[in-house]
């Protein structure tokens, strides 16, 4: 099944690949070991505040308007002064956006020396506002101190797909597949601040390797008492809540009516209306300050198909399909939903009109949009719940 998907190219680790996810897919089978799960408790479609509402504010922010972006950024990462930090699928080298000075600063160059990125594919702020970026095709971490001169790197999983800075254990949580006996099909990896790895959490079991590890991958956030809390991406919408010793304390599933899984394609595509429309895919996660989850799901527009085109790459038998999102807010929307894990209840949710992959750690959403020229920008928007919620 695999092998006939081999020409299709996956043009970014994560969403933008999601048509053809059948290429990019990992399915775990017959999971073993560990301490049994605790059962996964249901959250109702029905809100349990009427009144309760979404507010999503004015653009506080645009990055890109007056230069565009050449592509849409792949990770977004926040420090405490506001800088935002982005890196791009097919760009080696991270960038930061100064909002006060509105300029963008490249970080390092491109080259596998120290300081240097070849494939910059994740990027996390951890606490001093110390830059760690994962670069793919150095396969390696890269942590830079606050005035981005370069501190040293350690090996880390080539595929990795998210981190987070767990404050519990004091260890960056790194979503990936690794391919090895002892941590396969397991999705967290802790390493410490100097880049050591400390232990894997999760099931592990047996697994059909694909380019990405799809069934793996977590949009990740920590909540007010330390645990970790991670939402499954693709083809479920789970919530797990981790403690910082280790253990998988709580589950919850969401089972949303218009959350549609389309078939996988059976052949590869050649035309855009070959396409199927993308998975919804949970791209963000962020614990406010009442403790209510807030999730991101980024699903297909009514309009999808005027937002993607398909074209040819390669030459003889090595020519692959490579699907490139040219116009974000007609190729996908964004559901926000607010849950409340003491109750398992749904609070309120609500449907943007752009696809949206990273929340602020002060609440603010960054969403993707097309420029006139082509190019691409990032507005960032404030929301917030109003309403008396009464828990």
């Amino acid at each position: 099944m695999l092998g006939a998907r081999r020409n299709v190219v996956c043009s970014s680790p994560r969403f933008w690949a999601l048509l053809l996810s059948s290429c990019c897919l990992v399915r775990l089978l017959d999971a073993q070991g560990g301490s049994p799960q605790p059962a996964a408790q249901l959250i109702p479609d029905l809100a349990s505040c009427q009144r309760c509402q979404i507010i999503v504010r004015e653009r506080a922010l645009t990055i890109g308007a007056d230069s565009g972006l050449a592509e849409i950024p792949s990770s977004i990462g926040w420090d405490a002064r506001g800088r935002v930090y982005f890196t791009q699928p097919k760009r080696g080298t991270p960038i930061v956006y100064e909002p006060d000075s509105r300029r963008m600063v490249t970080l390092g160059r491109a080259g596998s020396g120290p300081g240097e990125f070849r494939m910059a594919a994740v990027v996390e702020i951890i606490p001093g506002d110390t830059v760690l970026v994962f670069d793919r095709g150095n396969a390696r971490l890269t942590v830079l101190g606050p005035s981005y001169r370069f501190a040293r790197s350690a090996p880390a999983p080539f595929g990795t797909q998210a981190m987070r800075w767990w404050p519990g254990p004091s260890a960056l949580v790194v979503n990936a597949l690794v391919r090895d006996r002892e941590r396969v099909g397991r999705p967290f990896h802790l390493f410490d601040r100097v880049g050591n790895e400390l232990r894997s959490l999760g099931e592990g079991g047996n697994v059909l390797f694909g380019d990405v590890g799809a069934s793996l991958m977590r949009a990740m956030t920590v909540d007010r008492s330390g645990n970790l809390v991670a939402v499954t991406a693709l083809g479920r919408y789970e919530v797990e809540v981790w403690s910082a010793d280790g253990r998988l304390v709580r589950r919850f599933r969401r089972e949303p009516k218009d959350f549609k899984y389309p078939p996988a394609p059976t052949s590869n595509p050649t035309r855009s209306s070959d396409l199927p429309p993308p998975d919804p895919w949970i791209s963000a996660a962020w614990v406010d300050s009442t403790g209510l989850l807030w999730t991101a799901a980024v699903v297909a527009d009514k309009t999808w198909r005027a937002g993607v085109k398909l074209d040819k790459v390669g030459h003889g038998a090595e020519v692959g399909w490579q699907i490139d999102v040219v116009d974000p807010t007609r190729y996908a929307d964004t559901i926000i939903e607010v849950l409340d894990l003491k109750s398992g209840r749904l609070v309120a949710r609500t449907r943007l009109d752009q696809p949206c992959r990273s929340f602020s750690p002060a609440g603010a959403l960054a969403c993707e949009a097309a420029n006139d020229d082509g190019t691409f920008r990032v507005d960032v928007f404030p929301v917030a719940i109003a309403g008396q919620l009464s828990r």
